[in-house]
């Protein structure tokens, strides 16, 4: 044999078995032809450059309609993207805590595909209240027939408890949004009459009450440039009142008008954390603490990294927002020293912050590097970049608008909070160095 060993394979193979019990290959031989023999083994059998698991956040009551009538939909999801979806079983029970928690395993282009579909499919639905209190639109009208049918949508009309108005519910897709935002306009001209200008659209998330303060940051600071850059209103439920249900501390009231709340929710998703994790040697130098420092200083995410009890093989996890998709899978391929052509994330501009907005953060950025040091100078050689805009060295940055000044307590903060990646993050950092090994 080319490697003068002797190789003895598993005799029963079922092929797409859902046992989680890895297949093992017996090599005997000397130690040196043995190691040999096993890296040209692994060169075409180890799956584990290959095989990624993506976590991510989608609103519990999405599920459904993304999964599909006996899960048709999910189905040719997967076929097309050649990965596993996966939705939390718990969300089955009635009484159980629900989990917005979705997993994808595959390829990293394939996770790509698969994490645009998903967002792709998820519903759309805008809320306002009918202004006649006590009565109920007609669901069978023509009208409301008439929308249905030219925009794809669904009208609904929930009634509320007493001294409340009825509630109508607009619901589309995500990739139709200009068709519901058109169609959920019209009903509140017809059904508000002269009233239209003055009513507002509400929509509900579905947000997990552990990414609450990561989303609204120090004092919510982040919360804050939202509503200041959309003009829309954000309610996050009060995690520790007692008085609200369960159910209830992960939805998120977004209000105001159509353009303004779907700005903030396309924000709001944006800033939802979102991880990939793999496996891989633990003997390779790509995972020396220092190098994975230098790549979460530069691609603005979080990398952290375990060895697995009684295994040879270290879990890596690289996390980040999911507007910042793309330098997720650029610091996966770099850790794992691949080659191959990087991932693009197909990302909406509308995720991302503001550019005007970006622009005077990296100007506050600098004053507040200026106040730590006094020798202006040694700022300007530095050459940092801000978390907000990392292609912007800071003595590049533009000067800071009058008109804004007002707001430079609060902004500071969000500078501040902008380059504390851990505090953002959510997950323990030893001292001085973010990057560690667990062995």
């Amino acid at each position: 044999m080319e490697t003068h060993t002797s190789v003895f394979w598993p005799k029963r193979l079922k092929i797409g078995a859902k046992a989680k019990k890895d297949p093992h290959v017996r090599i005997y031989g000397r130690k040196e032809d043995v190691k040999y023999a096993k890296e040209k083994i692994m060169a075409v059998l180890d799956s584990r450059g290959s095989r990624i698991t993506m976590k991510l956040d989608v609103s519990y009551t999405d599920h459904s309609h993304i999964i599909g009538r006996g899960g048709l939909t999910i189905k040719k999801v997967m076929e097309e993207t050649g990965c596993h979806v996966h939705f939390p079983d718990s969300n089955r029970s009635v009484n159980a805590e629900k989990s917005n928690q979705v997993s994808i395993a595959g390829s990293l282009l394939g996770l790509e595909r698969a994490r645009y579909r998903v967002r792709e499919l998820t519903p759309l639905i805008f809320c306002f209240e009918y202004p006649l209190m006590g009565s109920t639109p007609n669901a069978n009208s023509p009208f409301v027939q008439i929308i249905q049918e030219a925009y794809n949508v669904q009208v609904m009309f929930r009634n509320r408890p007493k001294l409340q108005p009825t509630l109508v519910m607009v619901k589309g897709c995500e990739k139709d949004v200009e068709r519901v935002k058109e169609a959920t306009t019209k009903l509140i001209e017809h059904m508000c009459g002269s009233l239209a200008n003055q009513t507002s659209v509400i929509m509900m998330m579905e947000i997990s009450p552990q990414h609450h303060p990561i989303m609204e940051g120090p004092n919510a600071i982040n919360l804050k440039t939202i509503m200041a850059q959309t003009g829309a209103q954000i309610v996050f439920p009060e995690a520790n009142d007692p008085i609200i249900p369960v159910l209830k501390k992960s939805s998120v009231t977004v209000s105001g008008n159509i353009d303004s709340v779907y700005l903030a929710r396309q924000m709001l998703v944006g800033s939802l954390p979102i991880s990939i994790i793999f496996e891989m040697d633990p003997d390779s130098g790509r995972l020396n603490p220092n190098y994975l420092n230098e790549l979460m200083a530069a691609l603005d995410v979080h990398i952290m990294v375990k060895k697995k009890t009684n295994q040879n093989i270290c879990s890596i996890m690289v996390r980040g927002y999911e507007r910042n998709g793309t330098n997720i899978y650029k610091a996966q391929r770099a850790i794992f020293g691949s080659n191959e052509q990087p991932v693009i994330a197909s990302i909406p501009s509308t995720y991302h912050i503001g550019v005007e907005v970006a622009s005077f953060l990296s100007n506050i950025h600098l004053a507040n590097a200026m106040m730590c040091n006094n020798n202006v100078a040694n700022i300007k050689n530095n050459n940092l970049s801000p978390l907000m805009n990392p292609q912007q060295p800071l003595n590049n940055a533009p000067e800071i608008p009058m008109n804004m000044t007002q707001t430079l307590t609060h902004l500071l903060e969000a500078a501040q909070s902008q380059l504390n990646a851990q505090q953002l993050m959510q997950m323990p950092v030893m001292p001085n160095d973010r990057a560690f090994l667990l062995l």
